[in-house]
Parts: structure tokens; sequence; C-alpha cells
């Protein structure tokens, strides 16, 4: 007959005796009373613990930071670390489209300003693209109200001017001037520019009773320039003996 989903036999012993007997999964004959009871138990140090390799008993653990191999999971600690993994996800995606937003306006920067940059380009070609552009450097300072004077009346004055150490060699300048006179009558203030080539010819800048300024000369040098600078004599209706002076101050230097 069967009990449940166990075979169980009567049979009869020699000595006339009945008994039950089950036959395992395996097909082996046991004695009836050599099973255990469904009241039977096991203390849990009976029992083997569980590995990655074999059943055994094992403890439920909600940590989500142990390495333990022993140990079973619980629902509280699997959706902790989904949770956190979510949270990282989330994080990770807003700063991809945020660097991606950043690149776009990088390469819209570059393309605004000498081009040759696209978003498919990764972060060294776009490195390579603004290393490798024409760019046009400059440079700024003061000559500090440097000043030369006419040697008499009826000549104009002449000052030289250099600047060292700029890095780089201008190809045109700008400097405020001003011309006076020796008794500090201000007669013209400007701005004046020569540059390298000269194809425009020599630039004068003219004032009152044309009196002019006019700055040429201009060489480049490794990393500096020098330039010259000169005035007309000083006139004006009232006669006199008046002594040009020229002043340096701002000057601006482009490559």
């Amino acid at each position: 007959m069967e009990e449940g989903m166990t075979l169980v036999h009567l049979y009869i012993d020699e000595t006339g005796g009945v008994y039950k007997r089950v036959r395992t999964v395996a097909g082996v004959w046991l004695p009836w009373d050599g099973l255990a009871s469904k009241n039977h138990t096991h203390s849990a140090f009976d029992l083997p613990s569980a590995t990655t390799q074999a059943r055994g008993v094992t403890i439920l653990d909600t940590s989500v930071t142990s390495d333990a191999k022993d140990r079973a999971s619980t629902p509280s600690a699997t959706k902790q670390a989904y949770d956190r993994a979510n949270e990282a996800y989330s994080l990770a995606d807003q700063a991809f489209t945020q660097a991606v937003d950043l690149k776009n306006k990088i390469v819209g920067a570059i393309n605004g300003k000498f081009g040759g940059a696209s978003p498919d380009m990764n972060s060294d070609q776009i490195a390579a693209v603004i290393t490798n552009a024409s760019v046009k450097r400059f440079a700024r300072g003061s000559f500090n109200g440097q000043s030369a004077g006419a040697p008499n009346y009826s000549s104009g004055a002449t000052m030289s001017l250099s600047v060292n150490n700029m890095g780089f060699s201008p190809s045109r300048i700008f400097v405020r001037f001003k011309l006076k006179d020796n008794g500090n009558v201000l007669y013209l203030e400007c701005f004046s520019t020569a540059s390298v080539p000269q194809s425009d010819g020599t630039w004068a800048l003219y004032g009152r009773f044309n009196n002019y300024i006019s700055m040429y000369n201009l060489t480049k040098q490794p990393c500096s320039f020098t330039a010259t600078v000169e005035t007309s004599n000083i006139r004006e209706y009232a006669g006199g003996s008046p002594i040009a002076y020229i002043e340096a101050h701002e000057w601006f230097a482009y490559e």
C-alpha cells in the first residue's frame, strides 16, 4: 500500500510476525520502526553547515557589506542593496548627462572662436584642437610716464620705447601718449599705433595747431619689441619758444 508518497509493505517474518517496511527512493527496504517520527528533532549543532558546495544549516543575515559565504541574505538586505544600487545608477546617469552637456558647450565655444571641434571627439582630440589653434596672444603694461624733450623750440621730441619678457613677439602695438610743452601745457593726448609690416605707412595723429605725434620703426624681437615716437615742435598762435615734451603711458601689444 501507499501512505502519502511513501511505499509501505506489510510482511511476515520467519517467526510469523507481521511488520511494516518502507522502501527508500534508492530502493532499499527499511523496517518501519527504524524511521524517524514526525516529532523527531535535531539540534542545529548536529547538522552540517551550508556551503557553496553542499546543503546545510545557514544563518539569515541582513548585512549588505559582509562577504561571508556561509550565510543567507534576507529580503530586507537585498532591498537595501537594490536601493543603493538604484541610487548610484541615478547619480551616474545624472553625471553622464552633465558631462555630455559640458562637452557640447566646450565644443560650441571652440567652434565659436576658431572651429575644428566635434561632439564626436574624445577629450584628447578636443584638447589637441585647442592646443593647435591659431590663437593671437596679447599683453599690456605701462611706460609709467617715460618722457623725452626736444633739443630746442624749433625741433620735435624723439623717444625710443622697448618692452621685454612678453612671452611672444608682437606684430602691432598701441601706446597712449601726451604731448606737452616745458610749461606742462597739454597740446595732444592720444593712442598711437605701429605694426609689422608697416604696410600703411607711418601714422601721425594731429591735435590743435597741427601739433602731432607719430610712432614708427616697430621692431619684433624674441619676446620683446622696440619702437620710436616723435612729435612736432610746439606750434601755437601766441608765439614764444615752448619746448616739446612727449610722455608714454599705457601700452597694448598683439601677436
